[in-house]
């Protein structure tokens, strides 16, 4: 087919006017990859004998928009169009000699390769052979095994929170997140992606909206998500094997808009829950407490139509809001006593019933016995009262920060002896609209923007002093996305995309605003965030937010993305390249942190350890109470943080070829090869650093041996500003082939290798991935850190001041002595691999189901772990035979050798090889925190003679940052 010069320029204009547009995309965005959701109709046009028809003249119309492509049969008689939108279509096909063939009503679904052949009978031109279509539901070119959800299903299945992706469960093979966090219970768009398929990993697959994806470079949260009423169709695709899709080795989950039509549609609707239609929880009933307040509104609307008819503009926008207040209950907790403020514990008694008795840790002395053994001992308090000369004010007002206890207690040991009951609200607010433009035959586009203009969620406070465990929540996000199709000949498409998508999210302690440091005596100035310190209490309710105390993360994601695909007698061959940018801007303020257990108020006098030594019975619960121990202001340890505001990104580039060769009408081998290059993260200031487990560390001269280990930082020294190393030769071959045994019947086999995140988490846990720019400075709270003796109590919990960030200013040197919460690790960073096989036979039983029975195969290898969080503090497997030995004490080797005093390696007295007293309080929950071993054999990594606090793994999943109090 010629083309006239003026209107082949003006392709090309166009064609580069796409491109121009999703160049500009990147350039504006922040993000990660997309992909189309673009289906295909092909065939082979014979007359009745069964001969193929050349040069005929195909036109197909959507039958929605009235947007229009027209095409000519090839020498083999095929015909193909690709890059078409979902929808109702119709084909005409007329050639001189032949009646008009009219196929109408066929409803083409995404991402499908559909055949529909002509058979065309001889007669006037005058004369129509019209045949009225169904739905297009199998797949006939492709080997991509998915499941298709249109908009009657949609509509016609529960929800219980209006999120379309809830959909994704009613398929086979969908696992939920570890974490129970999803958006079937959570009105939160962040919980859609929480899900795994193919038995992968949850918020690791791909979703995409209108072809933009919409997940979080850190855990895979879901950016924005469409409402339900303004989704057309779901696809969910289990195996996929174009080479155009980026990741996707754990499936992909394809929403398509709705858009407007030529003719006008609207709804207006309200989903409605309230606790009148429900039963008390089990856990009302239990605690003799009312049923709670639970009124859900979801409500909205949606309209589209023409904006200018014979233009072929059309609009689609809607509107979504929920109001939902309802009763929050802090469940049971224990809290001190009014006595046991006082100083009192005369009436305190352990599990068992026996006095619970309290020892003076500033008595603590060491005796001999006849026996010439020496141990230590403690006085117990007379009468079990705390003298009110020893109470610490800062201790007494926080012990008083707790709720009086208001229902009888579980046991003798006044354990549960609080529950309350709290009104919150969640508030939500979204819109979605959509332009779709058919200037031509030959030029395509539409626009579509989703916005959330607030998710909001504030729980009830139980304290209302500033000292309650919850958070607020505060989101909202938006996504734009663009799409250019233009068509220069019937035998080229170029189709290119830009997609850009920003979430911010906010968690703040609800006690912002209420109280800060002050309200328990001590300077503001102490810790970073304006709240009061978060108290961990053994035995007792955590006071402050263990989740959140002041956290902003703005999470972007923008893409450009261009396809090219070019027909070719029966090739058709598709190629294309994307540029992706994924970043992430981090605030966590911390707010400080006192620790307390019952260890320097416990001793048992009657132990028969030691030659009656109570230094045996030390942090056991057979005597001593963490109250005790607050009200004296004796502490186990703490820390005041100062943390860095990260802004992190990730770049990625992809390209891929594509040919889907119909070798015979029935037959068609799909075969591509994709080229991936995920960048490694970098930071914006360069204040990355990684340890090399090699070097010589220069404390080594000072020690008079060879210690290895030290950080190095990121863009200095001539090194790169990479987070780890790249890994640049990722290709990834695909192949599928797809036979069509009858027109309903296809049997489909093949086989694709994908490449998975390189990061998880990027970004959090600010004193490992950003050693030096932030500090530590940690409550030393006995003296020497040896665990007998209170010092530094907590009236003045850091008399030599607070550590100040250095930066990168002491090299090698950064952190010795000291710990990291987590250690990024000099070496090979690989990408996951991901492959994946399968083969299955799909048959359409009618216009509405088919049925489909498959084999899928997925293996992963190098698959990322850890963030990438090596712990280098696990002792070698050699110095297990030492036994007993390791609780042996021995000389501190560092003494004299380390000298900040924030170290516990500084102080002059002897360690315990294998010491494991420390505590640290994890998600409420007192777990033991074991320091590293110092050891007699002194060449090892000064991490490894290093006594490490780190933070319980800092967080566990994703979840910890999401974490929500209830489910509805």
């Amino acid at each position: 087919m010629r083309i006239p010069a003026s209107k082949f320029s003006a392709s090309i204009r166009m064609a580069m006017r796409s491109l121009a547009m999703a160049l500009f995309a990147i350039l504006i965005g922040r993000a990660a990859s997309a992909q189309t959701f673009s289906a295909s109709i092909s065939g082979t046009i014979t007359d009745s004998s069964g001969a193929v028809v050349r040069g005929v003249d195909v036109l197909l119309t959507n039958m929605d928009t009235k947007d229009i492509r027209d095409a000519k049969s090839n020498e083999s008689g095929e015909y193909n169009f690709t890059n078409l939108l979902p929808g109702t279509y119709q084909i005409t096909a007329t050639s001189a000699g032949f009646k008009v063939f009219r196929q109408s009503n066929m409803l083409l679904r995404a991402n499908t390769a559909a055949t529909v052949d002509v058979k065309l009978q001889v007669g006037a031109e005058q004369q129509q052979v019209q045949v009225s279509a169904e739905a297009l539901l199998v797949d006939t070119e492709s080997a991509n095994n998915s499941v298709t959800m249109d908009q009657q299903l949609i509509e016609s299945l529960p929800n219980s929170t209006l999120n379309p992706l809830n959909f994704v469960y009613d398929i086979a093979g969908t696992t939920e997140s570890q974490g129970g966090m999803t958006s079937r219970s959570n009105t939160y768009d962040q919980y859609g992606s929480t899900f795994g398929l193919n038995g992968g990993r949850s918020a690791e697959s791909e979703i995409l909206i209108d072809g933009a994806p919409s997940t979080a470079v850190d855990w895979g949260g879901l950016m924005v998500s469409p409402m339900q009423d303004s989704v057309q169709e779901q696809q969910i695709v289990q195996n996929e094997y174009d080479a155009q899709y980026e990741r996707g080795g754990e499936g992909v989950v394809t929403l398509v808009t709705k858009n407007g039509t030529a003719q006008f549609h609207g709804e207006a609707y309200d989903f409605m829950r309230n606790d009148g239609f429900d039963a008390n929880t089990w856990s009302n009933d239990f605690n003799q407490a009312p049923k709670g307040k639970f009124h859900r509104n979801q409500f909205g609307g949606n309209i589209g139509g023409p904006i200018w008819r014979s233009k072929k503009l059309f609009f689609f926008a809607a509107y979504e809001g929920l109001r939902q207040p309802e009763t929050d209950s802090s469940g049971l907790l224990t809290v001190p006593t009014q006595a046991e403020r006082n100083g009192d514990f005369s009436h305190t008694y352990l599990p068992n019933g026996k006095l619970d008795v309290i020892y003076n840790p500033f008595s603590t002395h060491q005796v001999t016995d006849a026996s010439g053994n020496t141990y230590f001992t403690r006085d117990p308090f007379p009468g079990n009262k705390i003298p009110s000369g020893l109470i610490n004010p800062v201790g007494q007002k926080i012990a008083n920060l707790y709720g009086m206890p208001n229902r009888p207690s579980q046991g003798p040991n006044d354990l549960n002896n609080y529950f309350n009951q709290g009104n919150g609200d969640t508030t939500n607010d979204k819109f979605d609209w959509r332009i779709d433009w058919a200037q031509s035959q030959k030029h395509r586009i539409f626009a579509r923007m989703s916005d959330r203009v607030r998710e909001n969620d504030l729980p009830a406070c139980f304290f209302c002093n500033g000292a309650d465990e919850a958070a607020n929540n505060d989101d909202h996000g938006v996504q734009l996305v663009v799409n250019d199709t233009v068509t220069p000949s019937s035998s080229w498409v170029i189709d290119s995309y830009g997609a850009y998508t920003r979430w911010w999210e906010g968690q703040s302690s609800i006690g912002l605003g209420v109280a800060d440091a002050s309200k328990i005596g001590l300077s503001p100035t102490l810790f970073q965030a304006p709240l009061l310190p978060l108290v961990n209490a053994q035995n007792y309710y955590t006071l402050g937010s263990t989740y959140s105390s002041f956290d902003r993360y703005v999470r972007y994601l923008s893409t450009g993305l261009v396809n090219v695909t070019k027909e070719l007698h029966n090739h058709t061959l598709k190629f294309g390249a994307n540029y992706d940018v994924s970043m992430i801007n981090n605030i966590q303020d911390s707010p400080g942190t006192f620790n307390f257990d019952n260890g320097l108020t416990s001793c048992d006098p009657n132990s028969d350890q030691g030659g009656g030594s109570c230094m045996a019975q030390l942090g056991t619960s057979t005597s001593g109470n963490a109250i005790a121990s607050m009200l004296l202001g004796a502490g186990s340890g703490g820390s005041a943080n100062y943390n860095m505001d990260p802004a992190m990104s990730l770049h990625t580039v992809g390209m891929y070829v594509q040919d889907a060769w119909r070798m015979t009408p029935r037959l068609t081998i799909n075969a591509g090869l994709r080229y991936e290059n995920q960048r490694p993260a970098t930071e914006r200031h360069n204040r990355l650093a990684y340890f090399d487990t090699t070097a010589i560390n220069p404390l080594s001269a000072k020690f008079g041996s060879t210690l290895h280990g030290e950080f190095q930082y990121a863009g200095v020294d001539g090194r790169d500003r990479y987070a780890w190393e790249p890994d640049n030769l990722n290709f990834a071959p695909r192949l599928g082939i797809a036979y069509r045994i009858t027109d309903k019947l296809v049997g489909r086999v093949g086989a694709g290798m994908f490449y998975g995140p390189t990061s998880a988490m990027i970004s959090f846990d600010s004193p490992g991935e950003f050693p030096g720019y932030t500090a530590q400075t940690n409550w030393l709270s006995t003296k020497d850190g040896e665990g007998w003796i209170p010092t530094n109590l907590v009236s003045n919990p850091f008399p030599q001041g607070l550590s100040q960030p250095v930066g990168n200013s002491q090299g090698a040197m950064t952190l010795v002595g000291n710990g990291a919460g987590q250690l990024w690790k000099k070496g090979p960073h690989p990408v996951g691999e991901i492959y994946q096989w399968s083969m299955d036979f799909q048959y359409q039983v009618s216009a509405h189901s088919v049925a489909e029975i498959g084999y899928t195969g997925v293996r992963g290898r190098r698959l990322l772990f850890g963030n990438p969080n090596f712990d280098l503090t696990q002792m070698s497997d050699q110095y297990l035979s030492l036994g007993s030995k390791l609780l042996d004490n021995v000389p501190n080797p560092f003494y004299g050798v380390i000298t900040d005093p924030n170290s516990y390696l500084a102080g002059a007295d002897a360690i315990d090889a294998g010491r494991a007293l420390a505590v640290r309080r994890l998600h409420g929950k007192v777990q033991p925190f074991v320091q590293q071993r110092i050891k007699r054999h002194r060449h090892l990594s000064v991490v490894e003679e290093s006594r490490r606090w780190f933070r319980g793994s800092a967080r566990l999943d994703h979840q910890r940052h999401v974490a929500r109090r209830h489910e509805s």
